[in-house]
């Protein structure tokens, strides 16, 4: 185990932090990679420390909001529910993905660089790149090392009642080594800012590029060779026992035609048992979830095939209706497919959005079928100016 950390402490760090770089850009950077080295502390401990800054940082009014909110089913023995998930996951190791090299393997028992709040100010914000719920994310520049990020900025008052959600998401994320997963470099926190160090991907949200084209829709070869890619990443995670639980175009990007999942936000770490906690948006919502029963990673399964349906169609199976009918909807299975789609992706899909979860195919199975299969495309020939 401790030369694993070893290796991943001069090797990984190095590669994940400087890809792509020049060999005189690298040169560049020798000194601050040492000072990483030196600064870096158990990354379990580290959470920890942020979780307990979370709680004492939260003030009167937050608290106030907190004690008005009824207690849902989900929060009922959090603590119990959050210990447990702490055992299993400092157990955990993650395999690389094939594409990285099996030699690259992390666990939660490995370091985690630590940079100071200094560090904060070797940033330099260049462009504001959207605004979530919690957070907002600007394109940056490290002007020690030339290297673009984006850094994802959350005020802890704003995420005082989340302070497990946010380290659980730094927790699945920061272990995760996949080409169509977006990188979680480090993070680090000031007085009253937590920042996640993200991969910068230049061409943006899936959603943005849809609603920027004429037709709001890719053609079919595009749409497959995004889902093979997308499929790619859930095989790898669903195969470590990570469920998403939000996959939709906003948490979608684009890295010169590489496709990459983002927001980890409501993912969760559940190698066998069922889940039952409600999150996500309700377009891309599972029956099982809107019935609040016990659901497994054949969720996200019924995400993509909602997923792949609106890159085809510029828009869900469900578009215009009342949350009622909806949820109705939904609970039912019941799903037009237009006649402009191969009979390959209504294979697909229906193979996909079914009412029961049994039925499904899987991430493994999903990526061997026809219509994913025949995605073989020179990616190269289709160009968006965003």
């Amino acid at each position: 185990m401790n030369s694993l950390i070893e290796q991943h402490r001069s090797t990984s760090i190095r590669q994940r932090h400087f890809l792509n770089m020049t060999q005189s850009q690298t040169g560049r950077v020798q000194s601050s990679l040492s000072n990483l080295d030196n600064c870096s502390v158990i990354q379990k401990e580290l959470i920890h420390k942020l979780v307990k800054t979370l709680k004492s940082g939260q003030n009167k009014k937050c608290k106030e909001n907190k004690s008005k909110q009824p207690k849902s089913r989900s929060q009922l023995n959090s603590g119990q529910k959050q210990r447990m998930l702490e055992d299993r996951l400092h157990k955990l190791e993650i395999a690389n993905s094939p594409t990285y090299g099996s030699k690259n393997r992390r666990t939660f028992n490995q370091t985690l660089p630590h940079i100071s709040q200094d560090k904060y100010k070797s940033f330099k914000m260049l462009q504001f790149l959207g605004k979530g719920r919690y957070s907002n994310v600007h394109l940056a520049v490290d002007e020690n090392t030339n290297y673009h990020v984006a850094l994802k900025v959350m005020r802890k008052q704003q995420i005082c009642s989340m302070s497990q959600s946010i380290a659980q998401e730094i927790k699945i994320q920061y272990l995760l080594n996949h080409p169509n997963i977006v990188k979680l470099y480090t993070f680090f926190q000031n007085t009253d800012e937590i920042v996640l160090v993200l991969e910068y991907c230049p061409q943006g949200q899936i959603h943005k590029i849809l609603k920027s084209l004429p037709e709001c829709c890719f053609p079919e070869e595009l749409a497959s060779s995004y889902i093979k890619q997308i499929l790619s990443a859930l095989v790898y995670l669903h195969r470590n026992g990570i469920i998403h639980r939000d996959l939709k175009p906003e948490n979608i990007f684009l890295c010169y035609n590489q496709v990459k999942i983002a927001d980890f936000t409501y993912s969760v770490y559940s190698p066998q048992d069922e889940r039952q906690t409600q999150c996500g948006s309700l377009a891309y919502l599972s029956p099982e979830i809107i019935r609040g029963e016990n659901y497994d990673k054949s969720t996200d399964m019924w995400s993509l095939g909602v997923l792949a349906y609106e890159l085809c169609c510029g828009e869900t199976p469900w578009e215009d209706l009342r949350q009622d009918e909806m949820q109705q909807m939904i609970q039912d299975g019941t799903i037009k497919l237009p006649n402009s789609f191969s009979d390959e992706l209504k294979d697909f899909i229906s193979k996909l959005v079914t009412a029961d979860s049994k039925m499904r195919m899987t991430a493994k199975q999903a990526i061997n079928h026809p219509w994913v299969q025949q995605s073989e495309i020179q990616l190269s020939k289709f160009e968006f100016n965003i």
